[in-house]
């Protein structure tokens, strides 16, 4: 008896490991350092993706130390000690920085993020014609040839704005394909311009503002009115420049990613 005893435990236990590590229909699992969420939607085209863990910043590409008139000096001695160059604090950048994908998009090899190559697609405009372009963005327009469909790209928010700035240049404060050099034409993005560039993220202070990055210093210098007005003759107005991302660390994908059998089946491609 006791072998058989033996052998039906060894096939409940069986069992009940593979209940434990199946994924449920009603809960997350995680693979990959991704959190697989239920499509509770019920829509077979579409999941529910979630990156975990701590969200770690990345260095800043500043390289050089200086004194307080300017001129460079040795990092880790003097006043050179503990400056931003010296200690490198953060994620650092990987090689190359960005991929040009040859179907209009750039991606972000440090964040993730896919860019629209053309930076430079829409020209200057205001606040709700920026959020209406990025929202309307498809494959087919400004060069991409990517299968994206209207709804697939947004105007990026402050951070996701931010993260493009290397703080080791200026004119403009961008890097190029590596990310050891500064951005040209064309390595990675085109059309990138030294001026404002619209986020999406509204001011808290004037909830009629949203804030803005300036590409040519990587300054965000503040909040603009939203609303609409006429240039002046010295060409002062609240019209800047539109630069769409999609991806991101928690989204509904459905062109990288998809979902079959009711959200049951999860596939990554």
């Amino acid at each position: 008896m006791k072998p058989m005893r033996f052998v039906f435990f060894a096939i409940v236990m069986s069992f009940m490991l593979v209940a434990l590590f199946l994924p449920h229909e009603s809960s997350a699992w995680t693979m990959n350092n991704y959190t697989w969420l239920p499509d509770n939607d019920n829509k077979d085209e579409d999941c529910d993706i979630c990156k975990v863990g701590i969200a770690l910043l990345p260095q800043t590409g500043q390289t050089k130390c200086f004194d307080t008139t300017g001129e460079p000096v040795t990092c880790g001695t003097g006043i050179g000690k503990g400056q931003d160059a010296d200690l490198k604090m953060g994620v650092p950048w990987p090689n190359p920085r960005f991929t040009d994908n040859k179907n209009g998009t750039v991606t972000d090899n440090l964040t993730g993020l896919i860019w629209l190559k053309n930076a430079n697609c829409f020209g200057p405009q205001d606040w709700p014609s920026a959020l209406n372009d990025a929202n309307t963005l498809a494959s087919g327009s400004c060069g991409l040839t990517d299968k994206s469909d209207k709804g697939d790209w947004r105007l990026p928010n402050v951070r996701e704005l931010t993260s493009l700035i290397d703080f080791g240049f200026f004119g403009p404060a961008i890097s190029n394909t590596v990310g050891t050099g500064q951005w040209k034409e064309g390595d990675a993005f085109s059309q990138l311009q030294m001026q404002f560039y619209w986020s999406s993220t509204p001011g808290a202070d004037n909830t009629g503002s949203a804030w803005y990055v300036l590409s040519y210093y990587g300054l965000l210098t503040g909040a603009a009115e939203t609303k609409s007005y006429v240039c002046d003759s010295s060409n002062e107005c609240n019209n800047f420049y539109v630069w769409p991302v999609r991806g991101g660390a928690c989204e509904k994908e459905s062109n990288n990613h998809q979902c079959d059998n009711g959200g049951k089946n999860y596939k990554q491609w």
